[in-house]
């Protein structure tokens, strides 16, 4: 029994050991740390670029280095921290950099052995180079140029404080701004006193490098512009006080524009009017819509309160639709500018009604007004024979809006088909809202309309949408009696048919086959917008 027990303990302790044994884990020898490469620069997300004389960090976090060398082109940046700014063996180093321009910055890595690059294993030797672009500060400036009131540019002024003592120009004439600041700025502001705008502010497609402003009131005035980019932050502002003084004109008074201000008739001049309140019964109206012709009474005529150029026609009540088309006669009064030149009679002046052009919304991304477009921007689209006949290109020799348009000419017998489209060929789009009645116009300055505008199928151009086109839309006809050598709004009218949202696509198609000559114009701001039908 003695025996039995003996041998139980035995049993029992040597399950004990192979049971700690079997908990016990394997002992492993530490495997070496992988060498691994990892270099991150402060401004990576912003392309690298900052400003001169200011910092940017390299920052070396490899695992298994053994050897680091930082070099920078001599002369041109200061390693914060130590003597030596050529090269560096630090892990972290803070660099000014103290020359604008481009700059290539070298590091040498030698690891213990060969190191991974993200997921690939090089050698133990790896070279690497950043490319450090280097902003100079921002140095506003900018030039002038005087157009008269013809539109003639007439040369750069002298720029200057005080500078009206010499820079006398006539009221009318307009000068054209354009910036010249250095320092990459990406965006500017401006303030023209007493200027047409009298300010500007950067929006989309247009950053205020060139603008043209007239001036139509007397007096002398000063001009600021600010300069500016965001990222690497930078400004700049230059301010000429008294630089010019706006004169009385030998020029006759001229109309910029007529245009909706919401139930009333709005006439901008080439400059400022004295107090027209007696000459309500010189002017007539004539409002046409859908075989509706309405004479409204002229009630008032008095000056915008905010701008002594502008005529407000006050039509007794009658409600104006941006479908109408209206028209402003005037026979001869005592309406004078405050220069006293005498308004000419004018007849049949078209009015510009008050539209919201979709293709300038958000959810646009058409460049409607060229300011944006190269040539392959506009490209044919490739359906052969007479619509190949034709040059399309991006012009700065006229624009109604802006600085640039699109000069088109058909070939004689010729015609034109071309889409909008980014570089990767896609269609820049527009989304409309289905059901709505739109209206579907360009300007057009048209420059030869060629021998024989009034065949048998007159030159014509349209606007057609893709996807869901409809090919039968409406088009504008040139004829003998289109007006040549002036911007002029050409539509055509288009009810419910988009079926969604879209987006949708442009296509434009010109045709010229009946005309044995070439036909030429510019065209300028593309426009698709909701019309309010009168009852």
């Amino acid at each position: 029994m003695t025996a039995m027990k003996t041998l139980y303990k035995y049993l029992t302790l040597m399950l004990l050991v192979v049971g700690f044994m079997a908990c016990t884990p394997e002992y492993e020898a530490p495997a070496p740390e992988p060498n691994h490469f990892s270099v991150f620069l402060s401004e990576q997300d912003f392309d690298n670029t900052v400003q001169v004389g200011t910092d940017l960090d390299f920052i070396d976090v490899s695992r298994g280095v053994q050897e680091r060398v930082w070099t920078f082109p001599e002369g041109v940046a200061d390693i914060v921290g130590q003597e030596n700014d050529v090269t560096s063996e630090a892990h972290k180093i803070k660099v000014i950099f103290k020359e604008p321009g481009t700059h290539e910055v070298s590091l040498h890595l030698e690891f213990a052995g060969e190191a991974w690059v993200e997921e690939e294993l090089r050698g133990n030797a790896l070279d690497t180079v950043y490319t450090v672009t280097v902003l100079d500060s921002i140095q506003a400036s900018f030039k002038a140029n005087l157009i008269d009131y013809q539109g003639n540019d007439q040369g750069e002024i002298t720029l200057a404080d005080g500078g009206a003592s010499t820079n006398k120009i006539e009221a009318g004439s307009s000068l054209r701004f354009v910036v010249t600041s250095t320092g990459n700025p990406a965006e500017n502001e401006w303030v023209f006193e007493g200027g047409t705008p009298a300010e500007f502010s950067p929006e989309p497609g247009n950053n205020g490098d060139t603008l043209t402003v007239a001036y139509k009131k007397l007096g002398t005035y000063s001009i600021q512009l600010i300069s500016q980019r965001g990222r690497p932050a930078g400004a700049d502002t230059v301010t000429y006080e008294n630089f010019i003084e706006i004169v009385p004109s030998s020029a006759p008074i001229l109309i910029d524009k007529a245009f909706q201000a919401e139930d009333q008739v709005a006439i901008s001049f080439s400059r400022e009017l004295d107090d027209p309140r007696a000459e309500a019964e010189n002017f007539s109206v004539t409002i046409k819509n859908n075989g509706q012709v309405i004479t409204p009474t002229v009630s008032e005529v008095r000056l915008d309160p905010d701008d002594a150029s502008t005529l407000l026609l006050v039509l007794g009540g009658e409600k104006l639709y941006n479908s109408d088309t209206v028209s402003v006669n005037y026979t001869p009064g005592n309406l004078q500018s405050t220069d006293f030149a005498q308004v000419a009679s004018f007849s049949d002046l078209m009015v510009e009604m008050d539209k919201e052009n979709i293709l300038a919304a958000e959810t646009s991304t058409m460049d409607y007004g060229f300011e944006n477009s190269t040539d392959a921007n506009w490209p044919y689209l490739w359906w052969g024979g007479q619509w190949a006949e034709y040059t399309s290109s991006i012009s700065t020799a006229k624009a109604h809006s802006g600085v640039a348009s699109n000069y088109i000419a058909f070939n004689a017998n010729g015609g034109m088909i071309i889409g909008h489209k980014d570089e990767a060929g896609n269609n820049y789009t527009f989304t409309p809202e289905p059901g709505k009645t739109y209206e579907i116009g360009m300007w057009i300055y048209v420059e030869d309309l060629g021998p024989d505008p009034d065949a048998m199928e007159q030159p014509n151009i349209m606007v057609f949408w893709t996807p869901e086109t409809d090919w039968g839309v409406g088009r504008y006809s040139f004829t003998s009696s289109t007006p040549v050598g002036e911007w002029i709004y050409v539509s055509t009218m288009v009810t419910a048919q988009f079926n969604s949202e879209g987006p949708y696509g442009v296509m434009i198609r010109g045709f010229n086959g009946n005309n044995p000559g070439p036909l030429s114009f510019y065209m300028d701001d593309l426009n698709i917008s909701e019309v309010q039908m009168r009852p």
